[in-house]
């Protein structure tokens, strides 16, 4: 039987997993893997980055044009919203 980390034969590019030793280590690193996904998609979903990509479109679609500021974007955003009601509940 070989050593945790060493390297099977015929699975050169594969190491051997761990054995138990390092079992919290995986599991701290899984935990963290997941609570960065977690805090991604509710980022996604309040619309965390709208502002950066607003500025990158806005970059690509009119070089040379002024950018809103974030707070700015915001209200204008949210008053389009109030404007435009669309298909939402209330």
């Amino acid at each position: 039987m070989s050593a945790a980390g060493e390297v099977v034969p015929g699975l050169a590019s594969r190491p051997r997993p761990a054995g138990r030793a390092d079992r919290p280590a995986r599991l701290g690193a899984r935990a963290a893997r997941a609570w960065r996904a977690v805090r991604w998609y509710v980022g996604a979903l309040l619309g965390d980055d709208d502002h950066a990509r607003y500025v990158a479109h806005l970059a690509r679609t009119s070089p040379g044009a002024t950018p809103l500021d974030v707070g700015e974007y915001w209200r204008e955003r949210h008053a389009h919203t109030a404007r435009h009601p669309g298909s939402r509940c209330c």
